[in-house]
């Protein structure tokens, strides 16, 4: 396979005396598109070494041989302290796991933590070429087991749960990278066609409250929203074809069914009664940060200035970033 090099500015050079004898499987939370701008922004202070797209293509960022800056740990008594992870050796050694990890992050993941079959593949490839070029460089050879093929909630569970996702296929990855065959796929269950959509793309709509999901073709909700004034930035003919994001700080970011989203000031469904409107309550502050990190915000001067006229303290926003990403 092809690896394309991207040099991030986020990364230390060597690895501290320390020998790399794990892989932290990561979700960027995002496009690819957005996870490599992050990773090349300086002030992310977030790298990779490498970062697997939908279609299965690899960029580099960062060398084996240096350290990349993706699962973080210290001794501070914080959330990301050795002491609180479920990896034995993390908890024992009591040093920053990113000096004796590679990082992988995988664009795109649907349906907490899937990848797609072009880049199942990849993994397949990556972990073998990661054992290989670890054995070139540190005269070590990797075990391709799950004891040193994690998640990044497994170092630190505290503050990075679900990453990459209860879905990833960490056993898939290991028996191919050893050797055995892939296991068939199931056929996934037809999704039923949907009429020609009421709302485009731009759009002010009323989400009516309910299940946000990853995808237009999920059927497993990401979180559920409170009711949300939002507009449309995607629509897909699918099981949930409405891609909204919230105008009025309801936190809703995802795709939605039809049955879920109405007109503005159009008659709720079925009312028994006028009710008084619950409001919708603000996002916290880590709510935020992690869209930030899916690259929901934008980059550098118009995340700050959208931040800002949405009533967010962009600076307190980074500073969180910041945190949750060491």
């Amino acid at each position: 396979m092809n690896i394309t090099i991207r040099n991030s500015p986020n990364q230390r050079a060597g690895r501290n005396g320390q020998i790399p004898d794990f892989i932290v499987m990561h979700t960027t939370g995002g496009s690819f598109a957005g996870a490599l701008s992050w990773t090349l922004n300086p002030s992310a202070q977030v790298s990779y070494h490498f970062i697997v797209a939908r279609d299965g293509a690899i960029t580099q960022t960062v060398p084996i041989e240096n350290t990349a800056w993706h699962a973080g740990t210290n001794n501070n008594g914080g959330n990301v302290d050795n002491r609180h992870s479920t990896i034995p050796a993390v908890r024992d050694r009591r040093l920053n796991a990113n000096s004796y990890s590679v990082g992988i992050g995988f664009s795109d993941l649907t349906n907490h933590g899937t990848p797609s079959p072009q880049q199942l593949e990849t993994a397949v490839w990556l972990v073998r070429h990661i054992r290989d070029e670890i054995r070139r460089l540190f005269n070590f050879t990797l075990p391709i087991a799950r004891s040193n093929i994690v998640s990044h909630d497994e170092v630190t569970p505290r503050n990075r749960n679900g990453d990459p996702g209860r879905n990833f296929p960490f056993d898939e990855i290991i028996r191919r990278a050893n050797g055995g065959s892939a296991t068939p796929a199931p056929t996934p269950a037809p999704t039923p066609p949907t009429a020609s959509l009421q709302f485009r793309v731009g759009d002010i709509i009323q989400f009516t409250g309910g299940d946000v999901f990853i995808s237009a073709s999920a059927t497993t909700p990401a979180h559920s929203r409170n009711a949300s004034r939002c507009r449309v930035t995607q629509t897909f003919n699918g099981r949930n074809p409405y891609h909204l994001i919230s105008e009025d700080g309801g936190g809703v970011h995802g795709w939605v069914s039809a049955s879920s989203v109405r007109t503005i000031n159009a008659p709720a469904p079925t009312p028994s009664a006028p009710t008084a409107a619950t409001p919708s309550p603000r996002p916290s502050i880590d709510e935020i940060a992690r869209q930030v990190i899916s690259g929901n915000w934008g980059n550098g001067a118009e995340r700050v200035r959208r931040l800002t006229a949405a009533g967010h303290d962009a600076q307190a926003v980074q500073r969180r970033v910041n945190e949750l990403l060491r």
